[in-house]
């Protein structure tokens, strides 16, 4: 006797099809170091570089960075495929600061979250809970989503 599943086959390979992903929290000023926004928001960046600071592009050419940018992101998460896990690590850290990023907010020029995804093929589902990806988004000024297909095949 056949049996009828009422069940979507796509629940049931969810978390084989979750992608790896990361989020970026940033911000970008003409007006202050990235050292003044650490310490304003008693936090180290995992990136960072200060208006006239000496970069480097990917193809190895030099230039003065023409504003400053100041980063945290959860890269160091990347094993944890849940998406939710990197946003909660973000919101446990930002949250609390948000009365800080308040007092920066005048001399910031953009505050920005990106999500990276790095999926492993192109069925791969990405989510984040609506009232979470909320408290995220009245951080910043805009949330991009950016796709990383080097390693899909």
């Amino acid at each position: 006797m056949n049996k009828i599943s009422l069940r979507d086959p796509l629940e049931e390979d969810e978390e084989a099809r979750r992608a790896r992903a990361a989020l970026r929290f940033g911000l970008k000023t003409d007006s202050l170091s990235s050292d003044e926004i650490s310490i304003a928001l008693h936090l180290s960046p995992t990136s960072s570089w200060s208006r006239g600071d000496l970069k480097h592009s990917k193809s190895g050419k030099s230039y003065t960075a023409a504003s400053t940018v100041w980063k945290i992101g959860t890269f160091h998460l990347l094993s944890n495929p849940r998406l939710e896990a990197h946003v909660d690590y973000l919101l446990e850290i930002l949250e609390p600061r948000v009365e800080l990023l308040n007092i920066l907010r005048p001399r910031l020029d953009h505050i920005s979250l990106w999500i990276t995804v790095f999926p492993t093929d192109y069925s791969t589902l990405v989510w984040i809970p609506g009232p979470k990806l909320a408290r995220l988004a009245a951080l910043v000024d805009e949330v991009s989503l950016v796709q990383d297909i080097s390693d899909v095949e």
